[in-house]
């Protein structure tokens, strides 16, 4: 009961989707949707959508994907979804660092402890 009230209470885009949610799903349908159409590009995209998928996977893993992106394209246009990919880069570029500076510091902890 506790979790469904939280729920409710949560934030919503127009679509109904949870705030955090709908942004990772518009990122993940812009990724997606320029794969389709720039082979060149698309092995430098996976990455991108596959991070955006974990996030949504993880919040829900009965998640719908095919719906979400549906959702999420219906209204956007090509320019949209353009538009939104390098602050999408930049979020997966800000989590990559993170990561990198995680493992440096455990690295070192490691070899503090020999």
């Amino acid at each position: 009961m506790l979790f469904a009230l939280a729920i409710a209470a949560m934030p919503t885009n127009a679509d109904g989707i949870a705030a955090p949610e709908a942004h990772d799903a518009r990122c993940l349908a812009a990724i997606s949707y320029l794969i389709g159409v720039d082979n060149e590009k698309s092995k430098d995209l996976v990455p991108l959508a596959t991070y955006f998928a974990g996030k949504l996977y993880g919040r829900n893993p009965a998640i719908d994907l095919t719906a979400t992106l549906k959702d999420n394209l219906v209204t956007a246009t090509e320019d949209d979804l353009r538009r939104a990919v390098p602050g999408c880069a930049a979020e997966l570029e800000r989590a990559g660092t993170a990561m990198k500076t995680a493992g440096a510091a455990l690295s070192a902890m490691a070899k503090d402890a020999k």
